[in-house]
């Protein structure tokens, strides 16, 4: 442990644990193939439960704004709005840019 890092106690043991559960874990059908930076892709994806975690956006933000492929970061920002609508446990469809 170095000398600036600190250990945080826990009130009690189900506050310290994480529990993964397959209902809160979103599932990738498609993307396309080809991703080079700048290029827009297409994500089809079932969201499932996290939409459920989503509450109390303001007007003007959004449910999900990045995500990771691999060592690619698909960036939503320009192509997925605030007025974009994803149901839980539907395939849904959401197109981003490849960047840096």
């Amino acid at each position: 442990m170095l000398e600036d890092d600190k250990v945080l106690a826990c009130g009690s043991l189900s506050n310290c644990q994480v529990y993964f559960k397959k209902t809160y874990t979103p599932v990738i059908y498609y993307f396309s193939p080809v991703m080079y930076n700048d290029k827009v892709i297409e994500i089809w994806f079932n969201p499932k439960n996290t939409m459920n975690l989503i509450q109390a956006l303001e007007d003007d933000e959004k449910p999900f704004i990045n995500a990771k492929v691999n060592e690619s970061h698909v960036n939503f920002h320009d192509l997925v709005t605030y007025e974009s609508d994803y149901c839980n446990y539907c395939r849904s469809r959401a197109q981003g840019r490849i960047t840096d």
